[in-house]
């Protein structure tokens, strides 16, 4: 019976010092999920393009405002910002963006903005109703809208991933 108890007790005391070891490797790895957080919400906040400002000054930051809008809708913001760069590569090289992104429909309208950029830009600058007009961008649905509306700074931005990365 006292062999019992013996065992018992030195059982109870390894249980009690690996809850302990438990315990602080826990938060030790609570500390690295952090930390993981942290790094991945700087990269996602180093990932917006040069060439999009929120408030663009001259035709071809409103162009681009706009092609990383078409660019960003429907994949991840590195697939976007990887496709961006693509197309900012060959339009500036005076190709066109089917070189660097394999959507037709999308590749035609940012081609059809980058050419007409000095003219959309003028008309967007003049425009009493931003929002109206460049719903009428080529490729330009409720989302991209959206997107690029924000971009722009005509709308309150909503929580994106990094803020929302940032906050947990």
């Amino acid at each position: 019976m006292t062999a019992d108890r013996a065992q018992l007790a030195d059982l109870r005391q390894r249980f009690d010092a690996l809850s302990l070891r438990l315990a602080h490797a826990g938060e030790g790895l609570v500390g690295e999920r952090r930390d993981l957080v942290a790094r991945a919400a700087g990269r996602l906040a180093a990932l917006a393009p040069e060439g999009a400002p929120e408030r663009p000054g001259t035709a071809d930051e409103f162009a681009g405002c706009a092609i990383y809008a078409i660019c960003e809708t429907s994949v991840t913001p590195a697939a976007a910002t990887r496709t961006f760069e693509r197309c900012r590569r060959a339009l500036q090289l005076g190709g066109t963006a089917r070189a660097g992104f394999r959507h037709p429909g999308k590749a035609e309208a940012i081609d059809r903005i980058w050419h007409e950029r000095e003219s959309l830009f003028r008309d967007y600058a003049r425009a009493a109703d931003k929002l109206a007009f460049i719903g009428g961008l080529p490729w330009m649905g409720q989302v991209t809208k959206r997107r690029l509306a924000r971009r722009l700074g005509l709308v309150e931005a909503e929580a994106g991933p990094e803020q929302r990365l940032a906050r947990a």
